[in-house]
């Protein structure tokens, strides 16, 4: 994610957290539930906004480690949803500062991140993303199709390329589904999101 991105989401900050927040997340993690690991589980979830996620996560018993490059929404986060959540500043493809902390997440949720990336980005976040991951543990992550705004120009998000930077780290795709947004905004712009998970594959 660029500079000029984090900087536009922090100017936007304010609308954007509430615009979020007014996301149900059981609605819009209706399509893969059923790959989210039972409590207590070790979760990255990896631009977390405002925290909606995050905290949804630790009210159902999981340990949840948020990464958000923007100040404005981590401090939203912390207000909204207390201590329970570890927040770090961090940032996708190579996330130095979670990588220092030695730890394997059961579930890593990359929602509403990737278009950020460009596909040299995306193969080196992947690469990242396996290196996070625990021996069972699972990916969850969306890929926007449809326009950006200006100033936060989107890269192209192929689902089969995707599938082929995580077969390269050994991860195996064991669901995908296009999906039309449920937001209000992206609705009228015409939005979809393919829903990928992945697993590290077996012997």
């Amino acid at each position: 994610m660029s500079d000029r991105v984090i900087a536009d989401y922090a100017a936007a900050a304010e609308v954007l957290t509430a615009r979020y927040c007014d996301l149900e997340p059981d609605d819009l993690y209706a399509g893969v539930a059923r790959f989210f690991p039972p409590p207590p589980a070790q979760v990255l979830d990896i631009g977390a906004g405002p925290g909606r996620d995050a905290g949804w996560l630790t009210a159902k018993g999981h340990d949840v480690t948020a990464v958000e490059p923007v100040a404005a929404f981590r401090v939203a986060g912390q207000a909204r949803f207390g201590a329970g959540i570890i927040w770090i500043d961090d940032i996708l493809p190579d996330l130095p500062t979670v990588r220092a902390r030695g730890r394997a997440f059961d579930l890593i949720l990359v929602s509403g991140v990737w278009h950020h990336l460009a596909d040299a980005a995306q193969s080196r976040a992947m690469r990242t993303l396996s290196g996070l991951l625990a021996c069972d543990g699972r990916i969850i992550l969306s890929l926007r199709h449809g326009p950006g705004v200006p100033s936060r120009p989107v890269h192209r998000c192929d689902p089969d390329r995707t599938s082929l930077h995580a077969e390269t780290q050994g991860l195996d795709r064991v669901h995908r589904a296009e999906v039309p947004s449920i937001g209000q905004a992206n609705i009228a712009a015409g939005i979809r999101w393919a829903w990928l998970v992945f697993e590290r594959a077996g012997p």
